[in-house]
């Protein structure tokens, strides 16, 4: 199974939402699919840094 599954829904609403702010709709949805994808990587609450996540979406999202 997945590694990070606890909080993935959590993670997804919150990095959409929160992206939101200053993101288009779309933006906002790449967003967090990279967030997520990476947050069940991992246990526990997501740490990485957010240029991790940029580099994914530009690599994997765009």
């Amino acid at each position: 199974g997945s590694i990070g599954r606890t909080g993935r829904g959590d993670t997804a609403f919150i990095s959409y939402l929160g992206s939101r702010i200053t993101k288009s709709p779309e933006e906002s949805l790449r967003f967090s699919a990279a967030l997520t994808s990476l947050k069940m990587e991992s246990m526990g609450p997501f740490s990485l840094p957010l240029s991790r996540v940029e580099k994914l979406i530009k690599e994997e999202y765009s």
